[in-house]
């Protein structure tokens, strides 16, 4: 069996001098790793893809920068990511995070929008049986049992958790997806929760504390639900909810509702578009 050689590495484009530096436990299978995504298009960085693509495999070497300890890998992988000169690199992390190559992406609206779709459909077509077998990797099963995390790593963690996602930092699902896609979005959602009744609902014969309620309650304050997201008109005048339709005309939401609704003559001007 071959020696496996843990530490940094570079991949060296030979027509623009350019570099992609990076690290593994095991630099050798990285790198067949690699090539194996560029010859396929699948690479997750664009940037080392589009060059690839341009000038063709040969035009590609690499090199090993420096061996180091497992435990070690990450913070000396961030000293070299720090004086890495990014204009002429192929690195989209500015540092040493384990793999983010989302934050500085170019197309990162794009990618994090298909990602979250991607993401709502594949959970809305599982059971809780199924989510608990497939994400639910407890005791030795988890990739991290009796290990710890470096302090580098606890302290980007804290640091991601403390400034959130910007993506949808203060942004409701409407105003990430737009109106139409946020509606197909909440059906696909209420569809699944349909199914999960009785003792197929993963909070079945339990409640919430008050602390919880309370919790709840605060943070669904002026939040708009489907229903108040439907579309509909008063006269000529296009509504995209009910709370908007509130504000502007002064009519208490809920009695908007009732007037779309309503059958009747005298509300015929209320209709749902």
């Amino acid at each position: 069996m071959s020696h496996k050689i843990s530490g940094i590495y570079k991949i060296i484009c030979l027509e623009n001098k350019k570099v992609y530096l990076g690290s593994s436990h095991n630099i050798k299978k990285r790198i067949s790793r690699h090539y194996s995504d560029l010859k396929n298009s699948r690479h997750h960085n664009i940037y080392l893809q589009r060059a690839w693509d341009k000038y063709g495999k040969d035009s590609f070497t690499y090199e090993i920068v420096k061996e180091v300890e497992k435990e070690e890998i990450l913070k000396v992988e961030d000293e070299f990511l720090k004086e890495l000169d990014f204009d002429n690199s192929f690195n989209i992390a500015k540092n040493a995070c384990g793999g983010d190559n989302i934050s500085n992406h170019p197309n990162r609206s794009e990618i994090v929008k298909k990602m979250t779709k991607s993401l709502i459909k594949r959970f809305s077509n599982m059971t809780s049986e199924e989510r608990k077998c497939v994400y639910g990797n407890s005791g030795d099963k988890n990739g991290m049992f009796n290990k710890k995390h470096s302090k580098s790593t606890k302290s980007l963690i804290s640091k991601n958790r403390k400034g959130g996602s910007s993506y949808r930092k203060g942004k409701n699902l409407e105003e990430c997806h737009g109106l139409e896609e946020s509606l197909r979005l909440r059906n696909i959602l209420s569809e699944s929760a349909k199914k999960r009744i009785g003792d197929k609902n993963p909070f079945y014969g339990k409640s919430h504390s008050e602390k919880t309620k309370k919790k709840i309650s605060e943070s669904n304050k002026g939040r708009k639900t489907t229903s108040q997201l439907k579309p509909f008109f008063i006269g000529e005048k296009r509504y995209l909810s009910l709370m908007d339709a509130q504000e502007d005309t002064g009519i208490p939401y809920s009695t908007v509702r009732w007037r779309v609704k309503s059958k009747s003559p005298k509300y015929s001007i209320y209709r749902y578009e």
